[in-house]
């Protein structure tokens, strides 16, 4: 395809996509389903392990969020999203009226659900039709729902629930050795068993010429801190080319230390 391609407009392609997983019977067969972009980099078992966190962290909220439990349920992680059977099945039953493809030239074939953004800027991301999907299906099944944790990778609650961290994405978008770098350092950080081992690693091991172009040193101790809290992250955003997919694979997938 050109390049370009659905770019900022994937629900294009991911609402036929829900409709094929509807038509296969994907809410009765799976207990999640995780919604991730070609730019993800992730990790099984922690994908596994962070929704337990979560649901954990529900389990012994407030009442409205162990009741939560038992109606459908929607995480954010970053721009990746997190949706279980019951909400699959729920939006199944809606599917053909909020993900009505638009017909107009403006927006044309964007589901309904995002249709005034669509319109207006001709813009469709998952990132954006999500949450409003989840507000279009509390209104339509008169149940209170709510998506939990953050739309925005590297960052955490300030209230509770607490979630952990899930998605961390590299602050140097611009410099590829620096990010390579960066999932390396951040591979040795999270086998370390304190902060303090983890900057002491930063302090002494990290190469000195890991620079940005223009800002000076990729890796100082603040930027360690932040390494050290997503250190168990299940996703990584921002792996743009091949290199640092198989550079996380090596890493993450078949290291005897992971």
């Amino acid at each position: 395809h050109e390049d370009g391609w659905l770019l900022n407009q994937n629900m294009i392609g991911l609402a036929p996509a829900w409709s094929k997983m509807f038509e296969m019977g994907v809410p009765a067969k799976y207990d999640w389903a995780v919604n991730l972009e070609l730019d993800h980099f992730f990790i099984p078992s922690r994908i596994r392990r962070t929704i337990i966190d979560y649901l954990e962290l529900l389990r012994t909220g407030t009442k409205m969020e162990v009741a939560s439990l038992e109606r459908p349920l929607m995480f954010a992680w970053g721009n990746a999203f997190l949706f279980d059977s019951r909400m699959m099945k729920l939006m199944s039953e809606h599917w053909g009226d909020i993900a009505k493809p638009i017909t107009s030239d403006d927006g044309k074939g964007c589901p309904e659900m995002i249709l005034e953004r669509a319109t207006q800027l001709g813009a469709c991301q998952q990132d954006m039709a999500y949450p409003l999907m989840v507000r279009m299906l509390k209104k339509r099944s008169k149940l209170p729902l709510k998506m939990y944790g953050m739309s925005g990778c590297n960052s955490v609650p300030e209230a509770p629930p607490l979630f952990p961290l899930s998605c961390w994405q590299s602050t140097t978008e611009t410099w590829p050795d620096a990010r390579l770098a960066l999932v390396e350092i951040l591979a040795k950080v999270s086998t370390k068993a304190t902060v303090e081992e983890a900057k002491a690693y930063c302090e002494e091991k990290v190469p000195k010429d890991v620079y940005e172009p223009n800002h000076g040193p990729a890796v100082n101790g603040d930027l360690c801190a932040q390494l050290w809290r997503a250190r168990n992250v299940p996703i990584m955003h921002l792996f743009k080319n091949v290199e640092i997919h198989e550079l996380g694979a090596r890493l993450y997938l078949h290291s005897p230390e992971f």
